[in-house]
């Protein structure tokens, strides 16, 4: 699995490759009496491990720059990565040999080894010479296996166990302690051996930049005890900033503008955004209106009846693109909503780029425009409403569902006198027929299905059917990742504006709220509970929230790909781009897909609920199915 760039890495002004081509004629991996294994290096050829931050060079906004055909295709995975401020921190990842080896031989912290590194920023700002090492990965960190594509053995896997740390670079370091499948060590490729020369080359040769990297990281690694003459290959890679954009967005939602104000004032401080299109607050803060008793109870969703509906409507920003409709109940075609991804509000400037992309370094969302979102409460009938206000629940439902799952949960939470508050996941919503449907209709209350018809969701073909697109239908969104991450973080987005208002909420119509604030519980069923957990360890809360996750997952590219739902779908998609299963190309979309979805993923975030700061969860796990 490793990335196929092209030879614009050869020739940037400003790429540690710079000119490797030339100075690569000649040397040749075949030029060896014996045909020795070794790790894959050719710089010249393109053909380097991945992750790297070899692949940061030239990089204008602290960004991936990933050589790409086309860099507007935002349907090409490297395309979608050269948004990010670095590479996955849970995803595996390969390492190529030029011919089978022994897999145990490849032992994690013996002949595998991972530092922790700091590096001299001085020459770059992302993927300078090592100059320390601050910690190592041990063997209880990450396991090693053959890739299973790779039916050669000439590809080793390095799966971390538990989620690197962000915005932290890695050393990996390899050595002949890793033999070949007839027990021999193997050795190092022809051009890291030239890059790994203690004698130096001239500071005008093109491989010189290539070589004070090597030198640095085998300097390191040497300083943490690993034998120098060992060495078959070190490289370095850069982890991604994962939550900086949501605690953004929960800053805003606690604070409001002055929280907003606070971040504008330290963002283009640092001078690298280009602000003089204005430093005012944007976002807002979200806003819901007195709720509306529907005169039902539960018993109109097949209920006990112990607890009433009403409806509210939620003004929140959106940082997706909404699509227009001017009909209630009719379709729309507008396929903005699946190709247009968050962006930040300034671009960065500071590096001779105008790129627009959410990082570390430029942080702020820049919002399309508020939405209207329909929220969905019941309330107990049976007793009156406690001197501090209702206890509420938080409830998130899962993928392809509806607020209106909280149906299954309004009577036995009404039962301990608990209200119950819901909205949609973005791309979600109820259907003309059911109850409490809001309408399709720009400005105002609307479902954020926004009555789409895009695809026949009988063959999965794009182009309308004449039938709106069911909830969730375009979730995720394999044809632009971009977007399909930002679906997600969407929907933390929401959350985080939904708690903020909760002290707001009227019931009654006295202009008093009804909640009670310091008493917030949060319930995710699947899809929900994945987006709850970024809300969990991103949410500024005065007061503990427990939260009961139902059947959530982490790991989302494999886990939906290993889903008997929603695994055929991928497959198809990608088969029908020319990507088959069990393929190098299907695996590296797949480690692609993931390395954009861990800003939301729930591997990353789980530790910020638990340990960060202590939140009881209560996890239920479903084994088997309907028959099992």
């Amino acid at each position: 699995m490793r990335l196929s760039v092209s030879t614009r890495l050869c020739l940037s002004s400003l790429a540690l490759f710079a000119g490797l081509s030339a100075c690569a004629d000649g040397v040749s991996n075949t030029d060896t009496i014996v045909p020795l294994v070794v790790p894959i290096y050719a710089p010249s050829e393109s053909d380097i491990p991945v992750p790297n931050d070899l692949l940061f060079a030239d990089t204008t906004d602290l960004t991936l720059n990933i050589p790409v055909a086309n860099p507007a295709d935002a349907s090409d995975p490297p395309v979608a990565m050269n948004t990010q401020d670095g590479w996955s921190v849970g995803a595996p990842f390969p390492v190529a040999f030029s011919g089978p080896i022994d897999l145990a031989s490849a032992i994690p912290g013996g002949s595998v080894r991972i530092f922790s590194v700091t590096t001299n920023t001085t020459m770059g700002p992302v993927g300078g010479p090592i100059t320390g090492v601050t910690g190592e990965l041990t063997a209880a960190d990450f396991m090693t296996a053959l890739a299973a594509w790779d039916t050669t053995g000439s590809t080793l896997e390095i799966r971390p166990t538990q989620p690197l740390a962000p915005q932290t670079t890695y050393m990996v370091v390899l050595t002949d302690g890793i033999t070949d499948a007839a027990g021999n060590p193997i050795t190092t490729d022809a051009e890291y051996t030239i890059a790994s020369s203690t004698t130096l080359l001239p500071p005008d040769h093109p491989m010189y930049p290539l070589q004070i990297l090597v030198l640095s990281m085998e300097g390191a690694a040497e300083a943490a005890g690993v034998d120098r003459e060992s060495i078959a290959m070190a490289y370095h890679f850069t982890t991604q900033s994962v939550a900086k954009t949501l605690m953004t967005i929960s800053t805003v939602a606690a604070m409001g503008a002055a929280g907003e104000q606070a971040i504008i004032d330290g963002l283009c401080g640092l001078g690298l955004v280009d602000c003089s299109s204005g430093t005012a607050p944007e976002i807002g803060s979200a806003s819901i209106g007195t709720a509306v008793d529907t005169t039902l109870t539960t018993t109109a969703t097949g209920g006990m009846g112990i607890a009433d509906w009403y409806t509210a409507s939620l003004s929140l920003p959106y940082f997706l693109t909404a699509a227009s409709n001017t009909t209630a109940s009719g379709p729309s075609f507008d396929p903005a909503p699946l190709l247009n991804p968050w962006a930040a509000r300034y671009p960065l400037t500071a590096l001779g780029g105008n790129e627009k992309n959410l990082t570390a370094y430029n942080l702020l969302p820049h919002p399309t425009g508020d939405e209207q979102v329909p929220v969905l409460i019941s309330v107990p009938n049976w007793v009156a409403k406690p001197a501090a206000g209702w206890p509420v629940t938080i409830f998130s439902h899962g993928i392809t569902a509806n607020r209106l799952s909280m149906a299954g949960i309004a009577d036995s939470q009404a039962g301990i006198q608990r209200v119950v508050i819901g909205i949609d996941l973005p791309l979600h919503g109820l259907a003309l027929t059911d109850p409490f449907f809001s309408g399709y209709q720009d400005g105002t209350t609307r479902e954020r299905t926004f009555g789409l018809d895009l695809m026949n969701e009988t063959t999965g073909a794009p182009g309308p059917d004449g039938v709106i697109d069911s909830s969730g239908a375009h979730m995720i969104n394999l044809g632009n990742l971009t977007v399909g991450r930002d679906n997600l973080r969407q929907g933390v987005s929401d959350l985080l504006m939904l708690y903020s208002v909760l002290g707001s909420l009227d019931l009654d119509g006295d202009l008093s709220p009804d909640l009670d604030t310091s008493n917030v519980n949060f319930i995710g069923h699947s899809l929900g509970g994945m987006v709850g957990l970024g809300f969990l360890s991103t949410v500024q809360a005065p007061t503990a929230i427990a939260s009961s996750l139902g059947m959530p997952g982490g790991g989302i590219s494999k886990l939906l790909n290993a889903s008997q739902t929603f695994g055929p779908r991928v497959q198809a998609g990608l088969a029908g781009q020319g990507v088959l299963v069990g393929t190098e190309d299907y695996e590296s979309f797949l480690w692609s897909w993931q390395t954009m979805l861990d800003t939301v993923d729930p591997i990353h975030h789980i530790r910020a609920v638990t340990v960060g700061k202590g939140l009881p969860i209560h996890l239920l796990e479903v084994v088997g199915g309907g028959n099992s």
